[in-house]
């Protein structure tokens, strides 16, 4: 194989590290997710765009993620809608988060107790951020978005390896980087 086609493939198989925190502009911010949104035909009020901007900001403050990367992951798994159920009804809402994610940040609790939390936007951000803190402290930047995505056991390779990325976790950073340019027309 040529190493043109050898460094492609290897790069077409990854994707970048998740990216780290830093304080947003939050009047900026919300304006990307309403451009955006109008751009992917979604509508978004302001009240809207706000409380999912200050959501994705607490989120990434406590897990050391960059708000926007957020923005585009729930973008990719929800389209931002509160209602969204994926997994044949085992993730809901706009992390598309499960019980077991609930479970593995809060403990032992009834499958009714983390469906409650699911659906409070309060609580499901305090676990969307405690379950991404977890996640960095046992996998890379890199494998985290892909261990979210399928988890550390669906993720596995026939041959033991991590897989390295998912459809999914490529639509996380196209929409990440989709709304880090409109971002910067903003900012400019």
């Amino acid at each position: 194989m040529s190493v043109f086609l050898t460094v492609f493939v290897s790069l077409a198989a990854s994707h970048a590290p998740v990216p780290s925190y830093h304080p947003i502009d939050e009047a900026v911010f919300v304006d990307t997710l309403r451009t955006y949104a109008k751009q992917t035909h979604r509508k978004l009020t302001q009240e809207e765009a706000v409380s999912l901007t200050r959501q994705f900001d607490h989120a990434g403050a406590m897990a050391d993620v960059d708000p926007l990367f957020f923005a585009g992951l729930t973008y990719a798994e929800s389209r931002w809608r509160n209602r969204a159920i994926g997994d044949g009804g085992n993730s809901r809402g706009i992390w598309q988060m499960s019980v077991s994610c609930v479970r593995a940040v809060m403990g032992r609790v009834t499958k009714r107790e983390a469906l409650e939390v699911i659906a409070n936007k309060h609580a499901r951000t305090w676990v969307a951020g405690a379950f991404w803190r977890r996640l960095l402290r046992k996998w890379s930047r890199r494998e985290a978005a892909t261990v979210y995505n399928c988890g550390p056991i669906r993720c596995k390779q026939s041959n033991g390896t991590q897989r390295k990325t998912t459809p999914a976790v490529r639509g996380y950073f196209k929409h990440f980087r989709r709304m880090l340019a409109i971002m910067g027309e903003f900012s400019s």
